[in-house]
């Protein structure tokens, strides 16, 4: 299994997160997996991807930014010297401000877990990273949007290099990915590059404490092992789906998954669920697959 890091160069995008007038910094894997699976597609190629996807060989994480150095989510599991243990009254307003921190420079990696740093150099790591703006679309009946400008900074990935996943990639760009691309978002450009020596051989399933690195789900036998000893957060994926026979758009099913960044004494493979609405055509994927980094 060989893995490559691949960079998304944005200069705009807009990453829906439920309100039209946000926008999230970042993409998921599941939503880069519906949008490479269009692509597939438009090649006739959707049964050679489902099925390099489904191998367990395959993985694929959520997006971090990438300025000058890849940076990984902040682990949920926050180590004690972070936060101030004899001031309850610092330590409620360190607790309320980690809030703001999303994203962890590589280079903090052993000195975020020795506890020696504070939350406000946490905040000042990733001031600069983005900037995200609200503007008015105008028209008969105006509204808000909101869209991220990312300046030197990149969004990358890390995943399972294969002929395939270039192919769909470098097809991407000139489609776009997220919302609003008829307005110019979305569209990148691709640059693929060689693991870092930190990374290597720290992408492993094995009992150490890890960091989940995409947004995914437990298969049910995975779970219970999974949950045990660890520190994770739920996020609720849902949304619509056109059906050709039905001529309207049908709610997919709900499905919770734990959030990238949450913090695991036993890792899971996960895996690509059907998450059609009742009586519809043809299966919907959702990939939730996990990859970790071992702490």
């Amino acid at each position: 299994m060989k893995y490559k890091i691949y960079k998304f160069n944005f200069k705009s995008a807009h990453f829906g997160n439920g309100i039209l007038a946000s926008s999230e910094p970042t993409f998921t894997a599941d939503r880069l997996y519906s949008a490479l699976f269009l692509e597939a597609m438009k090649l006739h190629r959707e049964k050679e991807f489902l099925e390099l996807t489904k191998e367990n060989k395959f993985r694929m994480s959520d997006s971090f930014p990438y300025m000058g150095e890849p940076y990984l989510p902040l682990p949920l599991e926050i180590p004690l010297g972070i936060l101030e243990q004899s001031n309850l009254k610092k330590k409620y307003q360190d607790q309320e401000l980690l809030k703001q921190v999303e994203y962890l420079p590589i280079s903090l990696w052993k000195k975020f877990w020795s506890g020696d740093l504070t939350v406000d150099e946490l905040i000042n790591y990733q001031s600069d990273l983005f900037t995200t703006e609200t503007f008015v679309k105008k028209g008969k009946d105006p509204f808000n949007i909101g869209v991220n400008y990312y300046g030197k900074t990149t969004l990358y990935i890390i995943a399972t290099e294969s002929e395939l996943l270039d192919t769909l990639l470098i097809s991407l760009q000139y489609s776009g990915l997220g919302g609003k691309r008829s307005s110019g978002h979305g569209a990148f450009k691709l640059e693929k590059m060689d693991l870092p020596a930190f990374f290597k051989n720290k992408l492993k399933f094995s009992g150490r404490k890890s960091l989940l690195l995409t947004t995914s789900l437990p298969r049910d036998e995975e779970l219970d092992e999974a949950l045990v000893d660890s520190k994770y957060s739920l996020v609720r994926r849902s949304g619509y789906v056109y059906s050709e026979s039905a001529k309207k758009m049908l709610r997919k099913k709900i499905l919770y998954k734990l959030k990238a960044g949450s913090v695991f004494s036993y890792t899971y493979q996960g895996g690509i669920y059907d998450i059609r609405p009742q009586y519809f055509e043809h299966p919907v994927w959702s990939y939730s697959k996990a990859l970790f980094y071992q702490i």
